[in-house]
């Protein structure tokens, strides 16, 4: 029986794509589900797992890789980094594509890197605004790029799938350039929250007011980890397992959680990002109010 590449005679076997991704709000999963339609409709099959949801199967039968995250503080979340560490060596195409809600800082890089490493061929590189749910930021009253990602977003996610092909097929195609680095500030502040420094300490300094908590457990539901645990009529416990996205005290509604991003230490270096969003090129800010879990916008 002759085979050549996914054609068999006889029979034609399609290609097909893993595409992993994290996405807490549903932002990141809105451009991983256009960017399939774009593949999907130049041959591939497409099989995308939201990693906070686990179950992800090996990548041993796929022939095309794709990875999809927010920035944090200007990188990778942990759980993105961590996959990628556990990928044996690829052999495969793949693509990246990141949703940021101030400035990207080299997120992008990052995950490119690590998987040339890995032995894949880097065939597209996607980046768009996102609408920022940073508690921190919207603890002093501000939401960042709201209305994204807003309808060009989502053409320019599903054009760059259906191009992803034509870029595989290319073989003198040329990645894209690798972003600059974020400005000293902000490295400092992504210093601050490296994983050993959340993972082995910060996650230590979840409190919850025990005179305010009702155990309703949307804190545990809320954590994208499942690193939060609470036994019936007992408060919650936080587990190592911590990326810092603070989305149980954003989501806590009797605002019984406090942590890390509270401390007085971290407060200027928080000011001093919201101060300078007004300066990003074409940022779009709204004003809100956070009230027992609840964000309202102001305007």
């Amino acid at each position: 029986m002759l085979v050549d590449d996914k054609f068999v005679i006889g029979a034609t076997f399609m290609a097909k794509c893993l595409i992993v991704y994290y996405s807490l709000g549903g932002t990141t999963e809105r451009i991983a589900d256009k960017i399939t339609i774009g593949l999907e409709s130049t041959g591939y099959e497409v099989d995308k797992f939201n990693i906070k949801d686990g179950n992800i199967p090996s990548i041993e039968s796929y022939d095309l890789l794709g990875i999809g995250t927010p920035a944090y503080y200007f990188r990778p979340p942990f759980n993105i980094t961590d996959y990628i560490k556990s990928l044996p060596k690829l052999g495969i195409p793949y693509f990246t594509f990141i949703l940021y809600g101030s400035k990207i800082g080299d997120t992008g890089n990052r995950i490119r890197k690590r998987l040339n490493k890995k032995g894949g061929r880097d065939v597209g590189f996607f980046k768009c605004n996102g609408k920022g749910n940073f508690f921190a930021y919207i603890k002093r009253g501000v939401e960042t790029y709201p209305s994204h990602p807003d309808a060009e977003d989502l053409e320019q996610a599903e054009n760059f799938g259906r191009n992803i092909k034509s870029n595989i097929d290319n073989e003198s195609y040329e990645p894209e350039d690798f972003d600059k680095k974020p400005g000293f500030i902000y490295r400092f502040e992504r210093f601050t929250t490296q994983k050993w420094m959340v993972q082995k300490m910060y996650y230590r300094f979840f409190k919850v007011n025990k005179s305010k908590c009702t155990k309703c457990g949307i804190c545990v539901t809320s954590c994208p980890t499942n690193t939060i645990s609470m036994e019936e009529g007992k408060l919650p416990k936080f587990g190592k397992d911590c990326i810092a996205c603070f989305n149980c005290e954003l989501k806590c509604p009797e605002e019984a959680i406090t942590s890390t991003i509270d401390w007085w230490i971290f407060s200027p270096f928080l000011a001093y990002n919201v101060r300078n969003l007004p300066k990003i090129p074409s940022v779009e800010l709204v004003k809100v109010k956070l009230t027992r879990g609840k964000v309202e916008r102001l305007d």
